[in-house]
């Protein structure tokens, strides 16, 4: 081949140029276009370049078209905080979700109406952008979304290490990729790389150091931008090993599922983030849990192997290769038995946890661009994080993403769950807005109902952000008596100055009824404050005197269990109940039975299930030990790190244990035993900081420091 010719740039359409001899040319024409019409996403203006390839004589011998759009995209890093993303010059945050393969088997299939579909699918969802996840897609997907107005990120087909003789050829192919992307007015960010690993776990002697990791970051920028100079990167998408020196961060978070990925689900809700840049806006490229496949799609695609079920209708997603709910759901929803209701359950969470991430990455002012994983399916079960399935049947989480991402967005946050009649429990609201504006004159109108009756309603002038969110103030409710319990559910709605609704949202609270003291009294063992304290919060007296063979024994201090031992298994025998909260890990014999307290795999966990059919969880709901206010920290925490191996006891809780490389099963965190009169307990939940605000949690203690019911 021959060395390129350039050539001036013609300054007029129209003009024909030359062709000199048979070396490759290249031709460079600019185009002025008077009151261009800007590409954007509710009118995605698109233009046409028609290049005619003529001979001597003046007849065609070839021609070929493309469409281009005219806009400006740009992430602005003078701005306060820095990193804010503009369209045409107007602010806008990113809202999206990760896709798979589905967009590509489209064209693969030649199933241009089913491309067309799930661009319209995103639309309607509320999303403004799609990240496609670790792979360039084809030229057929871009035009596509150019034609239907929906952003793209496009990443470069790199996950967690680069070899180090790779390091150019990456930086090659970033260019090449750039080349692809960059006519489509809908491909506004491209990025490098899905979450790099820290040097130690990626094998330092075949791959790149964090060092040469950034050096790749600044040379594929440098490619990129010589092919385009307006391209928005975002170097790293979920940074396992941040920060970039450059630029926007991301960090990944599956919080809501893998538990404490990042950062604790309770803290995210309060408003807390990952530690960030200072003085940027921050990002989370992946968020988001397993909810799985509709019944219509198992029936359909499933092999039959993977529908059998037992004699008494038990199935269980272990069956599908990759799922994780069989693992996971241990973690934060019980154990459901047939097919139909692990359907429902698992959605059930995805639903529970799509709303609450997304409603508290609204509420953070610096969370500029957000994407769930994932989107459609691309096959049956083939990666049921989405929350559309492969026939497009939407799942319970795609409608509260959907809502969630409402441009205007009422977001009512209590970090509580429940309460007691009479309590004061505060709801906080806020509005948040995608908008580049405020629309003037707006309010909002709120309702409390108990048990279908209005028991307060208001209306406020609403203070909006523009194209940020803005709390509204907070409602301190008064929870109203009763004798049963019952739930109170608060409404919000946003209204415009012509009285339509703009978004409205509501939230419900366990209400219990208000305990009655009881004429008990407990033993501390030994001596200790927060002990006592949580006695007088339960309404229990403190013992003092000779113990009688009934009495029942809360040991505070589990190192007496040592010295001590002898002391309670006498007092136990003759009839006491001895109850002892989070033992420290390690092996006891308590009585004449074992018990060994361990780790939990994958950390601490938000829920705890009710599931065992003692005596000692009758009336509690199923999913009562969940997400439990922390009186000390003012948000849910975790409320449970350790589980037990009793297989000669009684289970009270349960839960399930395992890791990565460990195979997990049911294990019991509170457990009792009978011992001639009297028994053992052990509850591993951590009650004490617990007991004022969670009703589950005071009721429960009362429970375990009952006279014996094994």
């Amino acid at each position: 081949m021959g060395e390129r010719i350039w050539r001036p740039r013609p300054r007029h359409a129209g003009v024909r140029a030359g062709l000199d001899g048979a070396w490759k040319n290249y031709l460079a024409l600019t185009l002025p276009i008077e009151e261009a019409r800007l590409w954007d996403l509710e009118t995605p203006w698109l233009y046409e370049a028609q290049i005619e390839l003529l001979d001597a004589a003046g007849a065609v011998l070839d021609s070929a078209s493309r469409q281009f759009g005219m806009r400006r995209f740009e992430q602005d890093e003078t701005s306060t905080p820095k990193g804010k993303f503009r369209l045409n010059g107007r602010e806008i945050r990113l809202r999206g979700a990760n896709t798979m393969g589905n967009l590509d088997m489209c064209v693969f299939r030649g199933d241009f109406e089913q491309l067309h579909d799930d661009i319209l699918l995103a639309k309607l969802t509320n999303l403004n952008f799609l990240r496609l996840t670790q792979h360039p897609v084809q030229r057929e997907v871009y035009e596509a979304c150019d034609r239907l107005g929906l952003m793209l990120q496009t990443d470069l087909p790199l996950f967690g290490t680069i070899r180090r003789n790779q390091f150019h050829e990456c930086v090659r192919q970033s260019a090449a990729m750039e080349r692809l992307v960059r006519s489509h007015p809908s491909s506004v960010l491209v990025s490098f790389i899905n979450e790099p690993f820290p040097a130690a776990r990626a094998k330092p002697h075949r791959f790149m150091l964090r060092e040469d990791m950034e050096l790749f970051f600044d040379m594929a920028s440098k490619a990129v931008r010589r092919e385009n100079p307006d391209r928005v990167i975002k170097c790293v998408d979920g940074d396992y090993d941040p920060p970039v020196p450059e630029g926007m961060q991301d960090n990944h978070c599956y919080c809501g599922w893998y538990i404490g990925h990042g950062i604790d689900i309770g803290a995210l809700h309060h408003g807390a983030w990952m530690p960030v840049k200072p003085g940027w806006h921050f990002g989370c490229g992946e968020f988001g849990s397993e909810g799985l496949d509709s019944l219509e799609v198992a029936r359909k695609h499933y092999p039959k192997e993977w529908l059998k079920s037992g004699a008494n209708g038990e199935w269980t997603p272990d069956i599908i290769p990759k799922a994780q709910s069989m693992n996971f759901h241990y973690l934060w929803y019980p154990t459901p038995q047939t097919l139909e209701q692990w359907i429902e359950a698992s959605q059930a969470h995805q639903e529970w946890i799509t709303r609450l991430m997304t409603e508290a990455f609204r509420r953070l002012p610096g969370m500029n661009t957000f994407a769930i994983h994932l989107f459609i399916d691309a096959w049956p079960a083939g990666w049921m994080k989405t929350i559309m399935d492969v026939n497009r049947i939407p799942k319970k989480a795609w409608f509260a993403y959907r809502d969630a991402l409402s441009p205007l967005a009422i977001s009512l946050r209590s970090d509580r769950t429940a309460g007691f009649s009479g309590e004061s429990l505060p709801v906080e609201i806020w509005v948040a807005n995608d908008l580049d504006e405020t629309p003037p004159g707006c309010t909002l109108e709120y309702e409390i109902t108990h048990q279908g009756q209005c028991v307060a309603q208001g209306r406020a002038p609403a203070s909006l952000a523009r194209c940020a969110p803005a709390g509204q103030g907070l409602l301190e409710i008064t929870l109203p008596d009763c004798r049963e319990r019952s739930e109170l559910t608060i409404s919000a709605a946003l209204v415009d100055a012509e009285g339509t609704a703009l978004h409205d949202s509501q939230i419900s609270l366990a209400v219990f009824p208000k305990p009655k003291p009881e004429a008990r009294e407990v033993f501390v063992f030994p001596g200790d404050a927060n002990a006592e304290a949580a006695l007088e919060t339960l309404g229990i007296a403190k013992a003092s005197g000779n113990r009688k063979d009934d009495a029942v024994i809360l040991v505070s201090d589990p190192a007496i269990l040592s010295s001590e031992s002898q002391t309670l298994s006498q007092a136990v025998r003759a009839g006491a109940v001895v109850v002892l909260l989070p033992l420290p890990t390690g092996q006891y014999t308590l009585g004449d039975a074992p018990l060994e307290v361990r780790a939990s795999g994958m950390g601490a966990r938000h829920f705890v299930s009710c599931d065992s059919g003692h005596p000692m969880v009758e009336g509690f709901q199923r999913e009562d030990f969940k997400f439990w206010f922390n009186e000390q920290l003012g948000y849910a925490s975790p409320i449970l790190s350790t589980v037990l191996e009793a297989p000669e006891w009684n289970p009270i809780l349960l839960s399930g244990d395992g890791g990565w490389a460990r195979k997990w099963g049911p294990v019991p965190v509170s457990v009792e035993r009978r011992d001639g009169k009297g028994c053992w307990r052990v509850c591993q939940v951590d009650l004490l900081p617990r007991l004022q605000d969670n009703p589950a949690a005071h009721l429960f203690a009362l429970n375990l420091l009952e006279p014996p019911r094994c």
